[in-house]
């Protein structure tokens, strides 16, 4: 069906496109970053979990071409369509089911490049035209035919102006939450690992079986501490929210980095297992599958769906949380 708007395919628009696919460099501990298709997430490169190539080996690694500030990468595979743009100029590599894309500025505005790959229509695109049962990817060969909604350079202009407003604005209160959630690491190592807490001036201290502790403290359980798993009902009646495991972040106490993509909705009732939990306000999320650990609270998401029963599938475990009885 031929959609209400002009299009043009990514290889009408594209100026540069630098793909990596069959190419694994030599990692190292420190060094230029590395992108990777798994901290290319929801418009943004996840900080804190990067990998890392040599110095020495970026100009050797990087022949294909050097990444400029405000190019568009799109993962092509597991996951398919995630899409970041480089927002400062600062020198990164790009490992493989990473691609680069550069628009012609005589024909797309980068800007509007990039909010338009983000789209719905976009990315039912990249789906079709993509590979795989398991695991859906997509071939360069066949990402150059996907199709663009395209208008003309000022509309693209203004679209893209009204749209990066928001995305300014979630970056700038993503890095507000990733100052805060130090802070409170900081308080928590402070009064919890230091015994610095409010009044600990004069407390005495004990051994204990983790060691020494202030005296009055118990060593308790988890399960002890916390409820695991608390027992909820799920009515099977409806569509039911849920979270995914890849909701989770690897390196913040949220889900990330928006709703847009960590709540996805169950369209059909059946699909509703019998293990799921309905999550409450201020319930902790913990993976027990691969990856082991990740972690997340379901107070994030409380505004926008106050009205709706959180569900978590298989793999995931709620915590609720306990008050002390100080």
């Amino acid at each position: 069906m031929m959609p209400p708007f002009a299009t043009r395919t990514i290889e009408d628009v594209t100026e540069v496109l630098i793909d990596y696919r069959g190419k694994t460099p030599r990692k190292t501990s420190a060094g230029i970053k590395l992108i990777t298709a798994k901290v290319i997430k929801d418009g943004f490169v996840l900080e804190g979990n990067h990998e890392y190539i040599a110095i020495e080996d970026y100009e050797n690694w990087m022949r294909r071409g050097l990444p400029q500030q405000w190019d568009i990468l799109v993962t092509t595979e597991a996951p398919l369509g995630e899409v970041a743009q480089l927002r400062t100029p600062e020198r990164i590599a790009l490992a493989q089911r990473v691609i680069l894309l550069r628009g012609n500025p005589t024909i797309i505005d980068q800007g509007y490049y990039f909010q338009a790959i983000k789209s719905p229509f976009v990315q039912a695109e990249l789906k079709a035209r993509s590979t795989g049962t398991t695991v859906l990817g997509i071939k360069q060969s066949e990402l150059r035919w996907v199709r663009i909604p395209y208008f003309p350079l000022p509309v693209q202009r203004k679209i893209a102006a009204i749209l990066s407003a928001y995305d300014d604005l979630i970056e700038v209160n993503t890095r507000r939450i990733a100052i805060l959630e130090e802070m409170a690491r900081g308080l928590y190592r402070e009064w919890f690992v230091r015994f610095r807490y409010p009044g600990h001036e004069g407390a005495r201290m004990v051994e204990s079986a983790v060691g020494v502790v202030p005296e009055g403290w118990e060593v308790v359980g988890t399960t002890n501490a916390i409820a695991v798993n608390p027992p909820t009902k799920v009515h099977p009646e409806g569509d039911k929210p849920f979270v995914l495991m890849n909701s989770l972040s690897t390196t913040r106490a949220t889900m990330v980095p928006s709703l847009r993509t960590a709540i996805r909705f169950l369209l059909e009732s059946h699909l509703v297992s019998k293990t799921a939990k309905r999550l409450m306000f201020s319930f902790c999320l913990l993976t027990m599958l691969w990856p082991v650990g990740l972690r997340s609270s379901s107070s994030y998401g409380r505004k926008r769906y106050a009205r709706s029963s959180f569900t978590s599938l298989p793999g995931l475990m709620p915590f609720a949380t306990m008050r002390s009885r100080a």
